[in-house]
């Protein structure tokens, strides 16, 4: 299973441009796989978020009453 986390729309888009996404299906790049597309809007922010929450979790002392903040 390959995970894409874009919307399908915006990979084909990207894919009209020039870019593209994994070729999946019998006779295919990756004859063996399946696409999924995740529909994640705005991936940066996921990024973002996600940087946030490996910075908490790596901090030594985080005190139980910041780490919802």
């Amino acid at each position: 299973m390959i995970y894409d986390s874009r919307p399908y729309l915006n990979a084909n888009a990207n894919k009209l441009k020039g870019g593209g996404y994994e070729d999946v299906g019998p006779g295919k790049s990756y004859p063996e796989c399946d696409l999924k597309f995740c529909d994640i809007e705005n991936i940066h922010e996921v990024l973002k978020a996600y940087d946030k929450m490996c910075q908490i979790a790596y901090k030594q002392n985080t005190a139980k009453d910041t780490w919802l903040s």
